[in-house]
């Protein structure tokens, strides 16, 4: 087994947040929520293309798909489980 799998999360993440919003969308305010930063920073980093999870439009809305925050935050916790092994 790699290392990068052997300090696996418990459940999927995009499951979890699937879970808890109840829909496969985050709006622009639970993205920011779930990054643990403010909405007008995380449209910023939107507006300057350095946003970590690929977003996008319908209509007028901004919308980030749970699973693409899932695998952000899961690699995310991998790479934090990589560095405190260390």
């Amino acid at each position: 087994m790699s290392d990068k799998t052997s300090t696996p999360p418990t459940a999927s993440t995009a499951i979890i947040l699937y879970m808890r919003y109840g829909r496969m969308r985050l709006t622009m305010g639970e993205l920011a929520t779930e990054l643990g930063i403010k909405e007008g920073s995380l449209r910023n980093l939107i507006s300057d293309d350095k946003c970590a999870v690929p977003t996008y439009t319908e209509g007028r809305n901004r919308y980030a798909d749970v699973r693409a925050v899932g695998e952000y935050l899961d690699q995310r916790y991998r790479e934090a489980a990589l560095t405190a092994a260390v």
